[in-house]
């Protein structure tokens, strides 16, 4: 029998490990004394400050498909788009701004609103990938901020690089292999991203469902 690759083992190992993390109950923090927690709530498109306009959906999506895990009722998002379009001509997450929150909010019909900005979203010269987001919740009633959160995940691409003897990947292999499989780029440092991301943020005041990670 033939040994197994020593990093194909430890590709294995680190996958059931990430596996097993994913399905984890998501971690229940608090708000502040002061603060109501939110039940339902709404996602804003993502203000996307890179090229990657893919990516700023993906990211997106994945906190619309979690909010479930932390106590909130999340509005689906084509019914976000079109109420923010048809109703206040929104369509961008780059036209919204703090003075517009309560309108929205309300016209969404939402305890809370959740706004993101994406910072960086790509591969870096075949070396490794990164994401950096900021997101807040604001308060539909007083339009307050509520919770903030600043992160950033990176994952290096370097399957190839087990030994000195390895051949380097060109960028365009890595971008292929990262981009390819049901429109979800990037995904496990997005899913790092967020793993972080959800361990901070409070809970809602719907009773959190225990089910695994949703990408």
């Amino acid at each position: 029998m033939r040994p197994f690759p020593p990093f194909r083992l430890l590709a294995g190992l680190l996958a059931f490990v990430f596996i097993g993390g994913c399905a984890a109950p998501l971690k229940v923090v608090p708000f502040g004394p002061d603060i109501t927690p939110p039940r339902t709530i709404a996602v804003l498109p993502l203000d996307n400050q890179t090229n990657s306009v893919p990516g700023s959906l993906y990211v997106r999506e994945v906190m619309h498909n979690n909010l479930r895990r932390k106590g909130y009722v999340a509005t689906p998002l084509p019914d976000v788009d079109r109420i923010l379009s048809d109703q206040l001509g929104i369509s961008l997450g780059g036209q919204v701004t703090e003075a517009d929150i309560r309108h929205i909010g309300e016209t969404l019909g939402v305890d809370a609103v959740l706004t993101g900005t994406l910072q960086k979203f790509g591969t870096v010269l075949a070396l490794y990938s990164e994401v950096e987001a900021t997101f807040a919740m604001y308060e539909t009633r007083s339009g307050s901020k509520i919770w903030a959160y600043h992160g950033y995940a990176k994952q290096d691409t370097a399957l190839a690089q087990h030994n000195q003897n390895a051949v380097t990947l060109s960028a365009d292999l890595v971008a292929s292999m990262i981009q390819r499989g049901r429109g979800k780029p990037l995904q496990s440092v997005v899913q790092e991203y967020y793993r972080r991301l959800f361990d901070k943020m409070p809970n809602g005041s719907e009773s959190p469902e225990r089910g695994a990670y949703a990408d």
